[in-house]
């Protein structure tokens, strides 16, 4: 294998992982997005009452 497939083949490689990695990283926002609501209405709810 020529060094330009090798480097094709590791550019490809990392393009997957960074898709990987940018779905876990929305996943993971959309998680903390429905944290941080449950934690306002927990702070809410002790303020009020």
């Amino acid at each position: 294998m020529d060094a330009l497939s090798s480097h094709r083949e590791e550019i490809h490689r990392l393009s997957e992982e960074v898709a990987v990695l940018q779905a876990e990283n929305l996943s993971l926002l959309a998680e903390n997005r429905s944290l941080n609501a449950k934690v306002e209405a927990l702070v809410a709810r002790l303020e009020g009452g």
